[in-house]
């Protein structure tokens, strides 16, 4: 096509009019080249912007593909960067072939020319072809004219697009400004409201402000501000109003507000000015309801009010600080324990109110509060504290500390609470004390004896130290208790232990065991020391006069000395050597002092039986004592009655059976055989009752052993009495054998029991007849009905003639005195010959019958017993 000369000015206008009705960039190019490719019979047109300073290499630069025309393959790479060459940035139009554009994405093979219109300080314009196009007049001339003007529209077009973005910009924050406004002011829970100072109508308000009193926001509208107030007039709420704009200052109200529904409600409202530009300045209040606020304060105070009483009345004493140790409060009980007034400390340290010391030391004790607010915990003041008073007086007192927080855990200040505790701590003493002395004699006792003892016996195995134990038993003591009565036992008992306590070392233990027994624990000290003051003690207990009712007293003391050094075991150990030292100084005639060696064969007899001791207890609570039955024959009449002596025996740990002889020693010692006695007193009584009707018919007769320390106690009568009623027996069964030594030597209690017996029925014999010197003296006076004779006498009967005599005589003498006789230890059949020669009534011994248990006379059917009971 050949653009004709006169259709030249035609385009130019109408390129003209393109360019001077548009208002945008991308608008403007776009009509720009659609209007040039129809004038010029380009079928494509590009619009390209230089990207300032950005080049790629050399003779490139890049540009942005802002508009296409025509070509839809170029369409799809509006708004990339192209890289073109650097020549096409010149002033100067032209037309090129296509083939020096080889880096645009030209369809290469459709397009052979192209013309570049350069647009000042924009970029270029580039028309397409794939035919080369003809004009009367150049081209490149044509356009110069329309793309100068085209630059000047670019630049006034995106002055305009910079400015439009900005106005819609502020128009759109204005708005959302104000859509954030009015949505945080119809979430807020107070009602605000904007107020026309001069009118006292509402501007505006939120939605809190008419939903808060009922009314729909038209009604509320129609209001004035005084309307709301039920104690407000409208003059002074307006005079407050023009004071707020005139001061600038927020202005605090309390007031009440009404509902829609008449009720009213607390507010407390904050008024402030708000200035407007060009305008007069409008009131805003804040009104928020503090009904709930109110019930809080309510509940606050009572509580604190019951808070504070309940300090004011408790018994305790109670001081708060601050978190520097500033007394902020002090109750009552404070104020009387420590002295001072409330109001004279408060602001003042800790430390001028509540001056502590240890009880002990004397030494201040660490301030509570500062502990307390430096672990941020309860802290508890250290035992034995004492509290010293504005006046001097010291006070035991037991405290707590405690921290006191903010709702997020911070300590802000401390709470001391603490009480009197001298009457407390005083009974605690007195009881400490009566733990560890003597009530009487206000010595030591025996648990704190014990314990000093047992650390002695470390410190001597630890430290290879030697330490002294006296043991102290008084002699004749029960004189005084029996004759005067335990008012005056105690006071000799008191006098001695003064007397006593002033004769050791302050480092030694005196202390009072029980009854009339007293230790001494001689610390660091040898054995010639204490023998020293073992005698001293001895020697003055033995010169103290003691008068009581004008009668005067001498009483004596048995001393057993025993030495604590690495050697030693146990404490147990230790007071058993120094008690078998101190019964030896009784047995060796009282009022002496002995020392324990392991090498006193008499101590080492007596501390074997003081074994034996613990043994019976033992055998006697595990019921391992047992009976044996050993027959009585009759030596002329083989149906006579059937006739056991009852045996005990013991048995061990590991149930071995231990013969009287072993036991029996270290019981008559230690007076437990009454003891023994009665157990076998019960439980012969009872294999007795128990036994079967056939049995019983048997006439069986039993003897039971009777100690003398049996015979001496005066309930011994009672008890056989007692067992005798509990039991289904006949008292003509029982006769009870009393040795002669032991009848003689209590021969009025002897003669009492078996008088008092035998008048019940029970039978007696007089045992080991013959041992004693005087027995032909002293028989007339026991009404016994058996003799038996001593087995001394019978065992060597055959082969001496004395012995034999004495049989003999023994015999006759009973005969003579209507007794029948028994010769014990009948060992052989020639012994048995002899005595049936004789005329003895009854043998017992070896040869005859075996002692045997209950269980062997049951299996042999002597006695028929339930079996629950064998």
């Amino acid at each position: 096509m050949i653009m004709k000369q006169e259709r030249i000015l035609s385009i130019l206008y109408d390129l003209a009019l393109v360019i001077g009705g548009a208002d945008r960039v991308e608008t403007l190019l776009t009509k720009v080249l659609q209007r040039l490719v129809f004038h010029t019979g380009y079928p494509c047109g590009l619009a390209l912007q230089w990207k300032a300073g950005a080049s790629i290499e050399a003779g490139y630069r890049q540009a942005l593909l802002q508009v296409c025309v025509g070509d839809h393959r170029l369409i799809s790479s509006v708004g990339e960067s192209l890289s073109v060459p650097e020549w096409m940035a010149s002033e100067e139009a032209a037309e090129i072939t296509v083939d020096r554009l080889l880096n645009l994405p030209l369809k290469q093979d459709f397009y052979r020319s192209a013309l570049i219109l350069p647009v000042p300080g924009y970029g270029v314009v580039l028309l397409l072809t794939p035919v080369t196009q003809r004009s009367e007049a150049p081209l490149t001339e044509i356009f110069k004219p329309v793309l100068a003007n085209l630059a000047k529209t670019i630049v006034l077009c995106e002055r305009n697009e910079v400015y439009t973005r900005d106005l819609i910009a502020d128009r759109d924050a204005a708005r959302y400004a104000n859509e954030r406004f009015r949505r945080a002011m119809d979430s807020t829970q107070d009602a605000i409201y904007l107020i026309d100072p001069e009118t006292m109508g509402f501007i505006d308000f939120n939605r809190q402000a008419s939903e808060g009193l009922g009314y729909t926001a038209e009604e509320l509208s129609r209001l004035h501000a005084q309307d709301l107030k039920v104690d407000v007039s409208g003059e002074r709420l307006q005079d407050l109003f023009k004071r707020t704009i005139r001061e600038g200052q927020t202005q605090i109200l309390g007031s009440h507000h009404r509902r829609k529904d008449g009720s009213a409600f607390p507010v407390e409202i904050h008024i402030d000015a708000l200035e407007q530009a060009g305008s007069d300045p409008v009131i805003i209040t804040v009104a928020r309801d503090i009904q709930e606020r109110k019930v809080y304060e309510k509940a606050l105070f009572e509580e604190k009010e019951r808070a504070l009483v309940t300090l004011q009345s408790i018994g305790d004493a109670v001081i708060t600080t601050d978190r520097d140790g500033i007394i902020t409060y002090m109750n009552p009980v404070a104020e009387e324990l420590t002295g001072y007034r409330g109001e004279e400390v408060v602001g003042e340290s800790l430390e001028k109110a509540f001056h502590v010391i240890d009880e002990i030391s004397r030494t201040p004790v660490t301030n509570p509060a500062d502990a307390c607010l430096s672990r941020s915990e309860v802290v508890s003041l250290a035992h034995h504290s004492l509290l010293i008073s504005r006046d001097g007086r010291e006070i035991a007192i037991e405290d707590s500390a405690a921290p006191i927080r903010q709702q997020d855990g911070t300590v802000i200040g401390v709470v001391i609470v603490f009480h009197d505790v001298s009457r407390a701590r005083e009974l605690a003493h007195k009881l400490s004390w009566q733990a560890t002395h003597d009530s009487m004699t206000g010595l030591i006792n025996r648990a704190e004896f014990e314990r000093r003892l047992r650390q002695a016996l470390e410190q001597a195995q630890e430290d290879r130290v030697q330490h002294v134990l006296l043991y102290i038993d008084l002699d004749q003591f029960k004189i005084v208790n029996d004759t005067c009565g335990h008012v005056a036992g105690d006071e000799l008992l008191k006098q001695l232990a003064v007397l006593m306590r002033e004769l050791v070392r302050e480092s030694d233990t005196l202390a009072r065991l029980g009854g009339d027994e007293f230790g001494v624990l001689l610390s660091n000290c040898d054995r010639e020391h204490a023998l020293l003051v073992a005698n001293l003690l001895r020697e003055r207990i033995r010169e103290h006069r003691f008068v009581w009712q004008e009668r005067v007293f001498e009483v004596g003391a048995s001393i057993g000395i025993a030495e604590i050094n690495d050697h030693a075991s146990e404490i147990s150990q230790v007071l058993s050597q120094a008690d078998m030292a101190c019964y030896a100084a009784k047995d060796d005639g009282r009022n002496r002092v002995h020392v324990f060696e392991l090498t006193d064969d008499d101590l080492m007899r007596r501390h074997s039986e003081m074994l034996w001791v613990s043994k019976i207890t033992e055998a006697m609570e595990s019921t391992r004592f047992v009976l044996y039955w050993q027959a009585i024959e009759s030596l002329h009449d083989a149906d006579s009655t059937t006739w056991y002596e009852v045996l005990l025996r013991m048995r061990d740990e590991h149930g071995h059976l231990i013969l009287p002889g072993t036991f029996i020693p270290a019981a008559e010692r230690y007076n437990l055989m009454p003891s023994l006695d009665r157990w076998v007193i019960h439980q012969t009584f009872s294999v007795c009752s128990d036994l079967s009707p056939q049995s019983k018919a048997n006439a069986l007769e039993v003897s039971i052993n009777l100690s003398g320390a049996s015979i001496n106690e005066e309930s011994t009568s009672d008890y056989i009495l007692e067992q005798l009623r509990a039991n289904d027996i006949d008292p003509g069964q029982i006769c009870f054998e009393i040795t002669e030594t032991a009848a003689i030597s209590n021969l009025t209690r002897a003669y009492r029991l078996i008088h008092d017996l035998k008048a019940k029925g029970f039978r007696f014999a007089l045992d080991d007849f013959g041992s004693g010197v005087s027995s032909f003296t002293y028989l007339k006076n026991l009404p016994v009905d058996y003799l038996k004779i001593d087995g001394s006498f019978v065992k060597d009967m055959l082969s001496d003639p004395v012995d034999d005599t004495m049989v003999d005589m023994i015999n006759q003498l009973g005969h003579v005195m209507g007794l029948e006789t028994v010769a014990e230890y009948v060992e052989s059949e020639d012994i048995v010959a002899r005595l049936k020669a004789i005329g003895i009534d009854y043998g017992q011994g070896f040869v005859l019958h075996k002692p045997q248990a209950t269980q062997a006379l049951v299996d042999s059917g002597v006695f028929s017993l339930p079996s629950e009971k064998v």
